[in-house]
């Protein structure tokens, strides 16, 4: 019973922690803020927030696994046909105040340097799973994988810094337009395997 409290209180604690540095990080750098800023908007005293975390990268990395998950969550899993790239830009329009905090500040290049290898290899094992009949691709698929990635991310980079002035469902379209039909000829004619 003990642990179990003990559990809550110590999400409690790490939730408050997680928003208080993204509350921070809507009214100045990333850079900027310090570990006691943090401690002030939360309202946690020092000792709590290091039995939680090594620093306020450690927070913010923390913090960032969150967002990938729902950046994850919205790639195809198994047995599913066709990845939604609406579905990866809609996330972000819904937290549109978080993901720009994070375009202001180290935050974005972390997110991207982690969201992309897991992103990477999500993509591929879709890949993989689209093309066991149509034999070898002409483009190893973690090459093709890895383009796919980095040019969804980027520009969903470019539409955070661009005050998101599409739709989720015009990026959508627009990288659908610019990604895929280099893809598909990469690993032979084959059904797209993303849908707008």
């Amino acid at each position: 019973m003990k642990t179990q409290k003990e559990d809550r209180r110590s999400l409690r604690t790490r939730q408050l922690l997680s928003h208080a540095l993204v509350e921070l990080m809507q009214k100045k750098r990333y850079d900027a803020i310090t570990v006691q800023d943090i401690l002030d908007q939360a309202n946690v005293g020092r000792s709590t927030f290091y039995a939680h975390y090594q620093d306020k990268e450690d927070l913010l990395v923390s913090s960032l696994e969150r967002v990938l998950d729902q950046f994850i969550y919205h790639i195809a899993g198994d047995g599913q046909p066709m990845i939604s790239t609406e579905a990866f830009f809609q996330p972000v329009k819904e937290h549109e105040h978080l993901y720009k905090a994070l375009v202001g500040g180290r935050g974005i290049d972390l997110l991207f340097d982690k969201g992309q290898t897991q992103l990477t290899r999500k993509i591929e094992a879709h890949l993989a799973d689209q093309n066991t009949d149509r034999g070898e691709p002409l483009i190893p698929l973690p090459v093709v994988a890895t383009f796919l990635s980095g040019a969804l991310l980027t520009l969903l980079k470019w539409w955070v810094e661009h005050k998101m002035v599409y739709s989720p469902k015009q990026m959508s379209e627009m990288y659908q337009r610019l990604a895929m039909f280099g893809t598909m000829a990469a690993i032979k004619p084959v059904p797209s395997f993303f849908k707008p």
